[in-house]
């Protein structure tokens, strides 16, 4: 066999291009059942479960601003895509040492804007001094289910 690499499984021999072949002939019968499948799922009841966001940042990026940095905006987008819940953080615990001031002003955010759609998460950094009365802050002042180092 010029160029063309082998691996013997079992005594049979595999080859790239019996791979690849392989590989597009089920990803097509996949493909095909799934475009039959999504036909069939305007029923409600079948329809694919709601999705909880886990990864969601407040407000703008330190050096630039967002397309989704207004919070109405981002509730539209994420609406959009079937998310019911997202937990949210904020991008200014990055720069500031003060991260209290950043966790109030997400949990405030979050409860005035959030339509009960994002769940705050604050910011922790044990790296800076006084950082168990963030943490103490955050779960008991905020009601923050969690947080993010």
């Amino acid at each position: 066999m010029t160029g063309q690499r082998t691996v013997d499984f079992n005594m049979h021999k595999l080859t790239r291009r019996g791979f690849v072949k392989g590989t597009l002939l089920s990803t097509a019968v996949a493909a095909a059942s799934g475009a039959v499948h999504s036909a069939e799922s305007d029923d409600p009841a079948r329809s694919p479960p709601n999705i909880i966001d886990v990864n969601v940042h407040l407000f703008d990026w330190p050096f630039r601003k967002l397309k989704y940095g207004q919070t109405r905006a981002l509730l539209a987008k994420l609406r959009k895509h079937r998310i019911v819940q997202a937990w949210a953080g904020s991008f200014e615990g990055l720069l500031h040492k003060n991260l209290d001031g950043v966790n109030a002003r997400l949990a405030k955010e979050c409860q005035a804007n959030g339509d009960k759609m994002l769940v705050p998460f604050g910011a922790i950094n044990p790296a800076l001094p006084d950082w168990e009365e963030d943490l103490r802050r955050c779960h008991e002042k905020y009601k923050m289910p969690g947080i993010r180092l």
